[in-house]
């Protein structure tokens, strides 16, 4: 057997996911939202209002929710923040993430909305204060959509919780989503929001987005603060909290991490962290040519079970 480079590239001090599992091989979710550069293309035109994105949400939400188990919480606010990006827009303001939505793992901060890591022991603890990351984004203009559906307490994959229940695969729901980040890979994946953000302590980004066909970054310790975000071992996580955002392609992805990035006193890390972490040149992305690469497999992770045949066969 040879073996070829691993199919993972640094970026912006993390590390890019692109692998699929076999429920996300042979279909194809509904009414994907178009990438960040489109939206924001669209807005200033007069072709399409924050207003109409938000409800654009809202309706896949309604429709997917009740069997893929995304969300736990859905953003009360959402017309009205959608409305006040479309009347900052009409006096000519606008932001670099404009109207761009996003989903949030339910073990990081938002005002005013519950932080339950999906157990209801947990039920009623709201917090005050958005966790750095989040105050960011919406810094940034992007548009908060709600919470998704996390493993309970996030400690295992199976993607069960007493609150938002058992989190489906959209491509084939016969099979469940990989987690603890499931939620917010599902949301990306069938366009509830263009990107999410989520957490990973060993796989709960990579696994994520794995099973749902879109990219998740999992950047180097103190790139991001972890100021409002309940890790699961704080040395453990790659993140100390914050994992990083899933979207649908890789230019999305490096457009949410440069505006999550960045020093945040309450984390020292950040700061420590500041001379690696440089900005990535949106032209410099460009499509891999991949002719004459040579992949290996890696043969003792296949299954030997009947029920990874599938798997299996793509490998």
């Amino acid at each position: 057997m040879h073996y070829s480079k691993l199919l993972s590239v640094d970026i912006a001090a993390g590390v890019l996911s692109l692998s699929l599992l076999s429920c996300a091989a042979h279909a194809s979710t509904n009414a994907p939202l178009m990438p960040i550069q489109e939206a924001l293309q669209a807005q200033p035109n007069g072709s399409l209002a924050c207003m109409a994105i938000a409800q654009h949400s809202l309706t896949q939400i309604q429709r997917l929710n009740p069997t893929l188990k995304v969300f736990i919480t859905v953003n009360r606010n959402l017309k009205s923040d959608a409305a006040k990006l479309d009347a900052l827009r009409r006096t000519g303001t606008a932001l670099p993430l404009h109207c761009i939505t996003i989903a949030v793992k339910d073990n990081i901060d938002v005002a005013g909305v519950p932080t339950t890591r999906g157990s209801a022991l947990v039920a009623h603890n709201r917090p005050t204060h958005d966790a750095e990351a989040v105050r960011r984004l919406r810094a940034a203009g992007a548009l908060f959509v709600g919470k998704t559906n996390p493993d309970e307490l996030g400690v295992a994959d199976s993607v069960i919780s007493s609150l938002g229940g058992k989190t489906l695969n959209p491509y084939d729901t016969t099979c469940f989503a990989a987690g603890s980040s499931d939620g917010s890979a599902m949301s990306a994946s069938t366009g509830i929001s263009i990107c999410s953000i989520g957490t990973e302590t060993v796989n709960s980004l990579c696994n994520a987005a794995s099973s749902a066909g879109v990219v998740a970054v999992r950047k180097t310790h103190g790139a991001f603060s972890r100021s409002g975000v309940i890790p699961q071992s704080s040395s453990m996580n790659s993140s100390m909290g914050i994992g990083g955002p899933i979207c649908r392609n890789i230019e999305d992805t490096v457009r949410v991490l440069e505006h999550m990035a960045g020093r945040d006193l309450r984390h020292p890390q950040t700061t420590a962290n500041e001379g690696p972490h440089m900005p990535i040149a949106l032209e410099n992305l460009h499509a891999a040519d991949l002719k004459g690469v040579r992949l290996g497999i890696l043969i003792h992770l296949l299954s030997t079970e009947p029920d990874g045949a599938p798997v299996n066969d793509i490998m």
